[in-house]
């Protein structure tokens, strides 16, 4: 089993105008997204490679999530390497916790599903479906 672990940091709907700017200056080139559905320029996700093998990634509150408060604006994102790994490991961390989005194909191409689990960490699992 290979899954790779990134942190998420997930603001209040401004990331588009004030963060990205202010992280982007750490690195050559920023990765954006398409807007999320919803707010009028919210970002979805944002990826900023920082060096080799390290990825920040951030968003706004996507729509239908617990409002933001501090202490809930990071969550850790899986991507496993098949679709049932990333099922088992949803499973896993779904048991005792809160499931805030159920695992379910997405517009962009992958299996997702967000979970806060027992312990109060929120985990992003995503897998990307062969086209």
């Amino acid at each position: 089993m290979t899954a790779i672990v990134k942190p998420l940091s997930i603001f209040t709907g401004l990331y588009s105008k004030q963060n990205s700017r202010r992280y982007h200056d750490l690195a050559t080139r920023l990765q954006t997204a398409a807007s999320a559905p919803g707010p009028e320029n919210n970002i979805m996700h944002v990826a900023l490679p920082i060096g080799r093998g390290t990825l920040l990634m951030g968003s706004d509150t996507p729509e239908g999530s617990p409002a933001f408060q501090e202490g809930n604006n990071f969550a850790l994102a899986l991507n496993p390497d098949n679709e049932e790994e990333a099922k088992r490991l949803f499973a896993a961390l779904s048991e005792g916790g809160t499931v805030i989005m159920p695992m379910e194909k997405t517009f962009w191409g992958a299996l997702f599903g967000l979970v806060k689990d027992a312990y109060g960490i929120s985990w992003m699992v995503n897998y990307m479906l062969a086209q």
